[in-house]
């Protein structure tokens, strides 16, 4: 890239030296109130592979965007004249603002990529001035159509879905400058974010007018979003521009044709901007979805003028939905981006599983948009099913569609060569209608899922899963993508292998023993250990063991104890329980799949089992065990009693308080106060305990505490006379 210098001064200056003849009149040619100004960037490196967004195409030949080469070369510049959104005071255009427009016959000069032109004010409105290169004609037909388009259709559209102007040049009107850019087809037009400090201006190719109403509208929603977000990142930039067009004139052969290059290639990055068809697809789906669920033109333009970038501001707009919006797409971007591969697949009126802003079809075409394509299906169950090595981008997604079930469980299991996968299991219910998507088990690079009545209750099924890699919004190999100097292929790829088959045996639990514990010392059982043994079939299970403990039909204490078994494997599980009081217990056990269901036939429930009240402990504590006489001692009564469930031996589920204290002074008195205060009448040494008793009525071990009483203080005559 290389920064273009003004030709048109140097003419000027070489004019100059022959005399005045050669120098433009004032009558002639009117500077407006904007500096000229300079472009950097040379649309003579333009490279359509690199920098190339297609508009459309003409017969056969793309006609490309020039937008994207002169911004990279902005960029690379170190952004000169950068203005920040709205710095300075300007706010966008007013009704109450104060207009110096530019009039029609007016003329002046202009930068472009090639240098300085010299232009007329051909056509002229409120909002737009067509400015056109002196030496090029365009009737007054095509002027008084593309005006008309631009005011009735172009500007209210993108201004209410992108925001208004910020109007730097102080005219409120946007310069539509028309002169000869290559000729026709190649580059039909672009606009330069290195002028926006000094003028709001699009630029259209003379050549490529029959196309310049998407030209412009794809044009004038770049100069909006740079004014608001100069930082944004290509995917969602681009992804909006692609919308401009779209909500201007609908759904043309071009924008259909970017949607299903990524629905037919999902495995392409949402979020890293590579210069491929798919990547502005992705992005205008993307866009769409966020419109479509978070509140249309007030939600893009919120996401535009959000500053935060990326992946940042769709969060940030997910948070804070336009009230009255259908919203529930989630509040992370993992949970967005899974509801969005999911709408795109489905594309269904249940929210948030589709785009209610177009109708996506199973088969793709010039004319419609299709839904996200499949990597692979499978309806025959005779066997175990796979498909590996399937590679995709970080952000990427694979899909996979089951159906064809028997009745018994379908698993399903994901392995991955990369931590950071995620993936979604979403299917419907046959005789609702109704769709449920729900995380897959992720656990390192392994992931599962479970659907129970596969072929009764459900009979359509599909896998979504995606690479959450760690760089996430990129722009080609900048540094941002996570290495500076970069390389075509250094943004996160990964592989997964995905398995699918009917669990014909569901998973089984017995028990393998019970022993009793004598935790408290006083030679009687007070603890149960309870050892489960579970196993299965499946590939990977997530299963949960739900225990209760019962005295006499009556349910007192329940816990859950995950567990993660498959392949056949047998696994333990122990679970311990202290009774609250002294009785015959028993502990009855079910298991439950990783989606709640409890298991056929998978419970088990032991014999009354005798098992005592475990003591309680005292933790009391004293103001002070040495004192004088007849003076007060502040003695505080305080313990626990730990009674419940247990996974660990350890802790358990319930740490209730004593509901009795016995306190004995030493010196035959007593109380059963928590907090007495009280003062020995003799000297001497004592012994002072605290016993606290537990719901059960069980009492704690005595806790003491050594007292020592003197009497050293003399004493002090005090004589009163009342009167």
């Amino acid at each position: 890239m290389q920064v273009r210098t003004s030709l048109f001064l140097t003419v000027l200056m070489v004019a100059a030296a022959f005399g005045p003849a050669l120098v433009p009149t004032a009558a002639a040619e009117q500077p407006t109130n904007a500096e000229i100004g300079q472009i950097i960037g040379d649309l003579a490196d333009f490279d359509p592979a690199i920098h190339g967004k297609e508009y459309i195409m003409v017969e056969g030949e793309s006609l490309y965007s020039g937008t994207r080469l002169l911004k990279m070369a902005w960029a690379d510049a170190g952004y000169p004249d950068l203005v920040m959104p709205f710095e300075g005071g300007a706010n966008g255009k007013s009704t109450a603002k104060a207009c110096s427009p530019m009039t029609q016959g007016q003329s002046t000069t202009v930068p472009t990529s090639g240098g300085t032109i010299s232009v007329t004010a051909e056509k002229v409105t409120t909002t737009a001035a067509f400015l056109i290169e002196q030496g090029q004609s365009v009737s007054s037909s095509v002027l008084n159509n593309l005006a008309s388009t631009w005011t009735t259709t172009i500007y209210p559209t993108n201004t209410q879905y992108f925001g208004s102007e910020p109007d730097v040049d102080n005219n409120c009107q946007v310069q539509i400058i028309i002169y000869n850019i290559d000729g026709s087809g190649n580059i039909g037009g672009y606009f330069s974010p290195s002028i926006a400090a000094s003028r709001e201006a699009i630029y259209v190719d003379v050549g490529d007018l029959s196309w310049a109403d998407t030209i412009l509208s794809h044009e004038f929603e770049h100069l909006l979003h740079n004014s608001r977000d100069p930082f944004e990142y290509l995917w969602v930039d681009e992804g909006n521009a692609d919308m401009a067009a779209y909500l201007n004139f609908g759904a043309t052969s071009t924008i259909i044709g970017h949607a299903n290059q990524w629905t037919q290639s999902p495995e392409t990055s949402v979020r890293w901007w590579n210069q491929s068809l798919a990547d502005y697809g992705a992005g205008f789906l993307f866009m769409l979805f966020l419109s479509s669920k978070l509140g249309g033109g007030q939600a893009i333009a919120s996401l535009v003028a959000d500053t935060a970038t990326g992946g940042a501001g769709v969060v940030n707009l997910a948070n804070n939905p336009i009230p009255g919006s259908q919203g529930n797409i989630g509040t992370t971007f993992p949970d967005i981006f899974a509801n969005f591969t999911v709408a795109t697949l489905l594309d269904d009126s249940q929210n948030p599983f589709g785009l209610d802003n177009i109708d996506m079809y199973q088969n793709c075409g010039s004319s419609q948009f299709c839904k996200l394509q499949l990597t692979d299906s499978n309806n025959n169950w005779g066997s175990v099913w796979s498909s590996q090595g399937d590679a995709l981008h970080g952000w990427g997604v694979r899909a996979y569609h089951f159906t064809g079930g028997t009745g018994s469980p379908l698993n399903v299991m994901v392995q991955s060569s990369e931590t950071g996968f995620a993936g979604r299991l979403t299917y419907q219910e046959i005789a609702t209608g109704t769709w449920t998507s729900e995380p897959l088990e992720f656990n390192g690079g392994m992931a599962t899922g479970l659907v129970p009545g596969f072929g009764n209750v459900s009979d359509d099924v599909y896998i979504t899963t995606w690479y959450e890699s760690g760089v996430d919004d990129c722009d080609y190999t900048m540094a941002n993508c996570g290495w500076p100097g970069g390389g075509g292929t250094t943004y996160p790829t990964a592989t997964i292998d995905v398995y699918a088959t009917l669990i014909s045996q569901p998973a089984t639990i017995r028990q393998e023993g019970l022993r009793m514990h004598d935790r408290d010392g006083d030679l009687m059982d007070d603890t149960m250990e309870w050892t489960l043994e579970v196993n299965s079939t499946a590939f990977w299970e997530n299963l949960d063991i739900e225990i209760e403990a019962f005295n006499n039909n009556t349910l007192y204490d329940s816990i859950t104890i995950p567990v993660g078994v498959g392949g056949g494997a047998t696994t333990n599980r122990s679970v311990w329980f202290t009774p609250p009081h002294d009785g015959n217990w028993q502990l009855y056990a079910i298991m439950k799949d990783q989606i709640g269901n409890p298991v056929p036939n998978a419970a088990v429930l032991t014999l009354p089992t005798p098992t005592t009240n475990m003591a309680p402990v005292s933790t009391g504590t004293l103001s002070s065990n040495t004192s004088q006489t007849w003076l007060p001692i502040q003695f505080n009564g305080a313990g626990y009693d730990i009674w419940g469930f247990s996974s660990d031996n350890q802790t358990y589920s319930h740490n209730a308080s004593p509901t009795g204290y016995l306190w004995d002074f030493g010196d035959g008195a007593q109380s059963w106060l928590k907090t007495p205060s009280r003062a020995y009448i003799q000297t001497g040494n004592y012994n002072a305990t605290l016993q606290v008793t537990d719901i059960g009525g069980k009492q704690s071990l005595a806790q003491t505490w050594s007292m020592h009483i003197t009497d050293t203080i003399q004493p002090q005559i005090k004589i009163s006379v009342g009167g």
